[in-house]
């Protein structure tokens, strides 16, 4: 599944400052209507937003 790049970023920066990604899937999880992001698409996805943007 797709997701936007900019949900992305916001759990990037949650990410680096407050939670591990295992704790993001569960805050997306109870945030959200659709389907979870895993924790593992998170960190492939940050990996790939940071080559992205540098």
């Amino acid at each position: 599944m797709n997701y936007p790049e900019s949900f992305l970023i916001i759990l990037a920066a949650i990410h680096a400052y407050l939670l591990p990604y295992r704790q993001l899937e569960g805050l997306d999880k109870a945030l959200t209507i659709h389907k979870a992001v895993d924790y593992t698409s998170i960190t492939w996805k940050e990996d790939y937003i940071d080559a992205d943007c540098c």
